[in-house]
């Protein structure tokens, strides 16, 4: 049970890293690296950072062919709306399908395991 809390949280990680990244790519002009240093880029760094070691530990009791489809699928999804409600990004039909399709996925991935 702790394992899926862990990975819970690792998806969790992963998402607000994306949208901290995204936000950074947005609002800031690189033009050097000390560009970089922003607390929209650093902050999206640590969650990735946070994921992937919460992630690492998940895999001890997940199998990584369940584990992963479920972080992909979740992540794709959570980010997706984070992104059309929070950043205006725009979500099509096709989109929409190939999200279903990915979920479907995921759904039968979990039953199997």
């Amino acid at each position: 049970m702790l394992s899926w809390i862990i990975l819970a949280t690792a998806i969790l990680c992963n998402i607000l890293g994306n949208f901290f990244i995204k936000r950074f790519s947005i609002y800031v002009k690189v033009e050097s690296v000390q560009d970089y240093i922003e607390p929209s880029f650093i902050a999206g760094m640590l969650f990735f950072g946070l994921g992937l070691l919460l992630y690492t530990r998940a895999l001890r009791e997940i199998p990584i062919s369940l584990a992963y489809p479920i972080m992909v699928g979740m992540s794709m999804t959570a980010l997706s709306l984070l992104a059309i409600f929070s950043l205006g990004e725009r979500f099509g039909f096709r989109d929409t399908i190939g999200a279903v399709f990915v979920l479907t996925g995921v759904a039968l991935l979990s039953r199997i395991a």
